[in-house]
């Protein structure tokens, strides 16, 4: 329940709270790698993982490096 709950919620709160629609979702491919990852790691290397990530990817859109990065990926 906490796997589909928790981001439904933060999809009501941000959407309500900036007035568009927001979506925050697990990616499957993700969720799987975690799961396959918790038999080679600890449950906190995991975690600090994630949190690493989120961080990384929030620096990435709060800088705008977004679109720099798209545009090194060819079309």
């Amino acid at each position: 329940a906490a796997l589909y709950g928790i981001p439904a919620v933060l999809c009501l709160v941000l959407t309500i709270l900036y007035r568009q629609p927001l979506l925050i979702a697990w990616h499957t491919g993700g969720l799987i790698f975690v799961t396959s990852a918790a038999r080679s790691y600890t449950y906190t290397d995991v975690l600090g993982a994630m949190v690493v990530a989120g961080v990384l990817v929030l620096l990435i859109g709060v800088l705008g490096l977004s679109s720099r990065m798209a545009a090194l990926v060819p079309a």
